[in-house]
């Protein structure tokens, strides 16, 4: 179960956060890390990343559905939200730095609002 999104993005941002810092920026998304290294050379496990993504996108969208959003547009925004979230996370562990995930989280809060 997906909690209201742009009540609760803020809040995603800034654990993913905390956790990178804890792991002191070892430890970020292991799907993405195992889509960017394996992919292109294992169908099987590019698939499984690829359903990994889906189930994912399809959470955020049911989310997004609850807290108001058309249908139509929830898959859109699911992609536009995973996407934000993925790329803060990637640099903020290369510049070792939170403030990518703090930026997105609060740029996300507007989009998604619509209490």
């Amino acid at each position: 179960e997906v909690p209201r999104l742009a009540a609760e993005g803020i809040g995603l941002c800034d654990a993913m956060a905390a956790g990178l810092e804890s792991s002191d920026y070892e430890r970020g998304c292991p799907l993405a890390t195992l889509a960017l290294e394996t992919t292109a050379t294992s169908d099987r496990l590019a698939a499984a990343c690829a359903d990994g993504f889906d189930r994912w996108l399809a959470s955020i969208a049911r989310g997004l559905e609850r807290d108001g959003h058309a249908p139509e547009d929830a898959r859109e925004l699911a992609v536009l939200v995973l996407s934000a979230l993925e790329g803060a996370l990637i640099l903020a562990r290369a510049a070792r730095d939170t403030a990518p995930l703090h930026s997105v989280g609060a740029r996300l809060r507007p989009i998604l609002d619509r209490s």
